[in-house]
């Protein structure tokens, strides 16, 4: 079964975070810069070899002995990160020695969380609506960190992806910073010659299979009737409509958008834009 895909992309490049920028010869990433889960095995390299793209991405993958350096100015030293979930807890246990049996129990810790997420492995969700997750899954990152790690040093190093997610103290969930770390720690890639590669061969590749890919044209409007989307127009006044509509922008953002809100219960959409972003 195949369907056409439409695109309706406000900027005039597609990517979002995948986006980069040339200055003087040389290729400059606006958001990332490498990416996880691209080892043999990994989920998003299982979605390219479905898609049968693997062959036309650009990828180099990072050094298993240091995927990262960590320098910190208040005691000079600096700390090597290793792939892998032995070398990881191999490379920081060089450094903590005496922390290294709450460092092995950490990491368990964070890949037990992750294995209890279905879509992280591209596994099929039979739970129905009622999931429930263990203990820590939705402590707070740095409670996480602070239930199994007693060195503060060792515990600043284990939360140095925050910026990568935006981690906020005591509001940011463990299964978040888990999923991130273990990302990482499985090994990342960088992308050769820019990230916008990327996000190119996804648009290609929608286009050779009869999608479209339309940019510079937001949608302004979406339409409904009897509880279901029937059509959207975009800025410039073009009109679509489909089987299906996803909307990958914030929720609270596309109620503006609707031109009759209550599709949607009063309550869902109270309790969305009651809630503070993170």
């Amino acid at each position: 079964f195949r369907s056409k895909v439409t695109v309706i992309e406000k900027n005039t490049t597609v990517g979002g975070g995948l986006q980069s920028f040339t200055r003087f010869g040389e290729v400059f990433d606006t958001g990332m810069h490498v990416i996880g889960g691209m080892q043999e095995g990994g989920n998003i390299r299982r979605i390219c070899e479905y898609l049968g793209i693997m062959d036309r991405l650009h990828l180099s993958h990072v050094d298993p002995n240091e995927i990262d350096t960590l320098y910190f100015a208040e005691d000079k030293k600096t700390y090597r990160i290793a792939q892998g979930r032995e070398n990881f807890i191999n490379a920081l246990s060089e450094y903590f020695p005496e922390n290294r049996e709450e460092l092995t129990k950490y990491v368990e810790v964070i890949y037990g969380l992750v294995n209890e997420i279905n879509l992280f492995y591209l596994r099929p969700e039979n739970r129905g609506f009622l999931i429930t997750y263990s203990e820590d899954f939705m402590i707070s990152a740095n409670a996480l960190i602070d239930k199994y790690i007693s060195n503060k040093k060792l515990a600043s190093i284990l939360a140095y992806m925050n910026p990568l997610y935006g981690g906020s103290k005591d509001i940011t969930p463990a299964y978040i910073h888990s999923l991130i770390s273990v990302l990482y720690i499985n090994g990342p890639s960088r992308f050769a010659g820019g990230s916008h590669l990327f996000a190119n061969t996804l648009r290609d590749f929608i286009i050779e299979n009869g999608g479209e890919v339309i940019v510079g044209d937001g949608v302004e409007k979406v339409f409904s009737k009897e509880k279901s989307i029937t059509e959207v127009r975009t800025r410039k006044g073009k009109v679509f409509s489909a089987d299906y509509y996803i909307c990958a922008i914030h929720p609270c953002t596309f109620f503006q958008l609707l031109d009759d809100p209550t599709v949607l219960p009063k309550a869902y959409r109270d309790r969305l834009n009651e809630i503070p972003n993170t």
